[in-house]
């Protein structure tokens, strides 16, 4: 059975918000077991044109006719969420839905299973929306550890021990994670554990920083990265999840050594290439790239939500920095995987890197 959602009026929910700003508590009913409700008018905006404030303990999802906000020309719009069912191609905060019912009880489905995940999600968007990059990423990490010792990641851990002991080392690769290639001025930065679909690990992540710490010292360089193999990046390894029994040390690890943050620095001279599964921390670190395009058909999603987690590898400050807060919103919360024709039309991708049907060009 799918968990009810709560249905707000606009003004009810500006009259929760100007509450909750004065020390008064949303209604217990509204944040369990579901902190999720749905506002039915798109134009409606809350009071004084705010925006939700950071610590609203709800994800606030408005559904509508997907054609804007008043006058407001802002691409992230009030609320967390932006859903309209009536128009093709709307434009952002919106996404299209194909049934508006059916999207919502997905969501809130999701939202139950890891509703401690989620709201934390969510906050953090609404916090960092402001931030410099620095101050997202470490923002982004301190949630990010604060959820790996909450019981919603404990029982997604436990629920794969069967798959995680019937891996044998076989599966692991020995080769190294990345491999680097100078040819002129460009350096080719090759995601290299393709037997896993490029399953980002602890090796990866400092293989990466220390090559991407040399790039950031030769100005002259640009980079290229991409992945061997089927896939880009299909996200964090799933062996490895777990395997940090000090959340605060992860967290300290996590802003030593960082792709996100060197990327971040590399971004107008890099590019990325992305094929195959492109989902977690694989398209977290990609979205740095000033250029992101698409090899053929790329399938997009980011899983971390039902992991009892959040996107750890920069993926709330790179995405939203290309979609809008609203739509990387949707992103983590829905775990829907995305086509490439979407990824383009939101700009997480900027094209394809060959003449297809699809693209009507190349980059």
């Amino acid at each position: 059975m799918q968990p009810a959602v709560n249905t707000l009026g606009p003004g009810e929910l500006a009259h929760l918000l100007w509450a909750f700003e004065r020390g008064i508590d949303p209604p217990e009913e509204l944040l369990e077991p579901l902190p999720l409700v749905a506002v039915e008018d798109g134009q409606a905006l809350l009071g004084d044109s705010r925006s939700l404030a950071v610590s609203f303990p709800l994800i606030v999802v408005v559904v509508g006719a997907g054609t804007g906000f008043k006058d407001r020309d802002d691409r992230d719009g009030p609320y967390d969420v932006a859903l309209s069912e009536t128009v093709s191609s709307p434009r952002a905060p919106w996404v299209r839905v194909g049934d508006l019912h059916t999207a919502l009880h997905q969501l809130a489905s999701n939202v139950a299973k890891a509703p401690l995940a989620a709201v934390t999600f969510i906050q953090l968007l609404r916090a960092t929306a402001g931030a410099s990059l620095q101050q997202g990423l470490a923002a982004e990490s301190l949630a990010y550890s604060t959820l790996q010792g909450a019981s919603e990641h404990g029982e997604w851990l436990a629920s794969r021990r069967g798959i995680k002991a019937r891996l044998s080392p076989s599966d692991i690769q020995s080769e190294p994670p990345v491999v680097a290639t100078r040819s002129g001025g460009v350096l080719r930065v090759e995601l290299n554990r393709p037997r896993v679909h490029n399953a980002y690990n602890s090796s990866m992540r400092d293989a990466l920083c220390e090559v991407l710490s040399v790039a950031a010292v030769d100005t002259s360089t640009s980079l290229h990265l991409s992945g061997r193999g089927q896939s880009f990046c299909s996200g964090g390894d799933l062996f490895e999840f777990g395997s940090c029994r000090n959340p605060a040390l992860g967290h300290l690890i996590r802003t030593r050594r960082s792709p996100a943050r060197l990327l971040a620095a590399l971004s107008d001279r890099t590019r990325a290439v992305v094929h195959g599964y492109c989902a977690g921390s694989g398209l977290e670190l990609a979205a740095f790239a000033s250029s992101v395009v698409a090899d053929g058909d790329v399938t997009i999603w980011l899983p971390e939500i039902s992991m009892g987690l959040i996107p750890g590898a920069g993926g709330t400050v790179s995405i939203p920095r290309r979609v809008g807060r609203s739509r990387a919103a949707w992103l983590g919360l829905s775990g829907e995987r995305i086509s490439t024709s979407t990824a383009v039309a939101w700009g997480l991708v900027d094209g394809w890197l060959t003449q297809n049907a699809s693209s009507g060009g190349s980059l």
